[in-house]
């Protein structure tokens, strides 16, 4: 992501105060990608409570490399630039931080935010390098996550930001471009924005795409990832203890309607826009779609005791077209065939899920296309 860029204070919203937000007109970059070498965790220093630790940053001169910056004669370490060489802002870092992976960068922003590497950018007409009074993140990235879907599971919230992490970086190591990356997502989440990496900004769209395989006699399953999985990130489970009153309803209730109106209630409270549910009884199914991208979800629900979804041969018909108007809804089929017309449709299942061993929770997985 390259282009001009400059820093300005805005008005406070519902999320933060006196965020620096960040202008950028985007550019494509040829690649951001690094070899990540072993990971390295020294500890984190504890410089008291300086506003301005950067300035003791600066390094001796033998121990220089070509990737440095000079700010007022002396000479600081950057967080790689690779294939950024002329992107507009450059990142200084504590020299003690020899890289950041995901788990370094998430402790120094919990433990220590002053230490967190500071954005500087080249000041024109004599192009000397300044940093930026205000710091690139305030708080850790999992809090970024939690404040724009507030009801994740702790491990979800975890995953989703190592994911996020890994794909603004295109590694599992910090880079410069990576970084600047990370910043315009949460910008774009603030001012709801159209983003021009979906993939960033959607943990729907993180998620990777299970395989529907065969069961028992014409029943075809898809299994669902243990709870407690890390990587990668192939389910994103809602912690059922954020909304217990919902869930003792719907827990209590069998009906289509029921769990239609309850996952419409929770991806709504999670940022989402559901569509006008179908009148159907049978086969429940909610479409809905999130500002900052065009995406469509068509997500079947269901109610799993242990770790199988089990797809009886008559739950083809969730997807016979003359069918859908009472299924979706009329403004929810029509969104459907224009996403699957432009390569834009994203097939779910979700529901709630019941599990000896781990809390109940709410759990939506990507498949491939139920129809093939």
């Amino acid at each position: 992501m390259e282009g001009t860029l400059a820093w300005r204070q805005v008005r406070a919203v519902s999320i933060g105060t006196g965020d620096s937000e960040l202008i950028i007109t985007r550019h494509p970059l040829a690649g951001d990608g690094l070899e990540a070498g072993p990971s390295r965790r020294p500890r984190i220093p504890d410089t008291g409570a300086s506003s301005e630790p950067w300035k003791n940053w600066g390094i001796a001169a033998h121990h220089a490399s070509p990737g440095d910056i000079s700010i007022e004669g002396v000479r600081y370490k950057t967080v790689p630039r690779v294939d950024a060489s002329d992107h507009p802002i450059a990142y200084i870092k504590n020299p003690a931080h020899l890289i950041y992976d995901f788990d370094l960068f998430q402790a120094t922003l919990r433990q220590h935010i002053e230490q967190q590497p500071r954005g500087a950018i080249q000041v024109p007409p004599t192009h000397h390098w300044e940093v930026d009074p205000r710091l690139p993140f305030d708080r850790t990235l999992t809090d970024y996550v939690a404040a724009y879907f507030p009801e994740l599971s702790d491990l979800s919230l975890l995953n989703v930001a190592r994911k996020q992490f890994s794909l603004a970086n295109g590694s599992d190591i910090a880079t410069g471009a990576g970084l600047t990356t990370l910043r315009q997502v949460f910008t774009d989440w603030k001012t709801s924005s159209v983003t021009p990496r979906p993939e960033l900004a959607d943990p729907l769209l993180m998620l990777s795409v299970l395989q529907t395989i065969p069961g028992k006699g014409s029943h075809r399953i898809v299994e669902l990832p243990d709870p407690a999985d890390q990587v990668p990130l192939q389910r994103l489970q809602f912690d059922s203890q954020k909304f217990s009153g919902e869930w003792r309803y719907f827990s209590s209730s069998l009906t289509a309607g029921a769990i239609k109106r309850f996952m419409k209630d929770l991806l709504t409270r999670n940022g989402y826009t559901v569509f006008e549910l179908g009148p159907a009884h049978t086969f429940p199914t909610v479409v809905f779609t999130r500002t900052g991208h065009d995406f469509v979800f068509y997500m079947s629900l269901h109610r799993i005791h242990g770790r199988k979804v089990q797809i009886s041969p008559a739950d083809e018909r969730r997807y016979v077209p003359e069918r859908l108007p009472e299924l979706i809804g009329p403004a929810a089929m029509r969104a459907v065939q224009n996403a699957e017309a432009a390569n834009k449709l994203i097939w779910l299942k979700g529901g709630g899920q019941i599990l000896a061993g781990h809390p109940d929770s709410v759990f939506i997985v990507r498949t491939d296309d139920p129809r093939r």
